[in-house]
């Protein structure tokens, strides 16, 4: 009933956007995100389906782990998705975005991969109400891809660090529980790990880590 309730206004979102793109050509760009973000979603509640239909406790999340993706195309254009949503918040975004030419595969595709770098973003963008940095690098060691997403916001006590990525555990008021424990199910599923560290006062750093694919 949910999936259904969700689907029929994305439907219409879509459209809308498709026709305002036409309408006004110099807001083609932020049409074109709202269509695809719109898809986007759509699939994603293909995905929420398929965990309360049991996929989500016994077999690999989004079962996308053995298709290719970019980790650095998608980190870029997952930035550029974000870009007026950083500034609304009054958060600087440091370090180096991903080079054009500095392809990354991986075992995940880029919609999954856009997905788990949404979760971790907009959680660091919670995390700072009143505005700060957030700081994204990217590095390959040892045949793995790294991603880091670093916030300077209050940080995360020891004992619900311990906790986070469980199922529908959250410390949002209007959270799910369900983004950590599905970013971390799709990084398992390309045989990688989501690792988070937190400090009280100095903010929160999710790590993750994805092997390189070859050829």
């Amino acid at each position: 009933t949910l999936a259904h309730e969700i689907k029929n206004p994305l439907a219409i979102i879509r459209g809308s956007a498709q026709r305002l793109g036409r309408l006004e050509p110099e807001a083609e760009r932020m049409a074109a995100f709202v269509v695809e973000e719109a898809d986007r979603l759509s699939r994603t509640v293909a995905r929420y389906l398929d965990f309360a239909r049991g996929a989500g406790a016994g077999g690999e999340a989004g079962g996308s782990g053995g298709e290719a993706g970019d980790a650095a195309a998608a980190l870029a254009a997952t930035l550029d998705l974000l870009e007026g949503e950083l500034r609304a918040r009054r958060v600087a975004l440091r370090g180096e975005r991903p080079a054009g030419g500095g392809s990354a595969p991986v075992r995940l595709d880029n919609e999954s991969l856009k997905q788990l770098y949404l979760n971790l973003i907009l959680n660091a963008l919670d995390a700072m109400p009143r505005g700060g940095t957030l700081t994204v690098e990217t590095a390959e060691r040892s045949g793995r891809v790294e991603v880091a997403i670093a916030d300077d916001g209050e940080g995360i006590p020891a004992a619900t660090l311990r906790r986070l990525g469980s199922p529908f555990f959250t410390t949002k008021a209007t959270g799910s529980g369900l983004g950590l424990f599905l970013a971390r199910r799709l990084a398992a599923a390309a045989g990688g790990e989501l690792r988070i560290r937190s400090e009280v006062g100095r903010g929160t750093t999710c790590v993750l880590r994805l092997p390189r694919r070859r050829g």
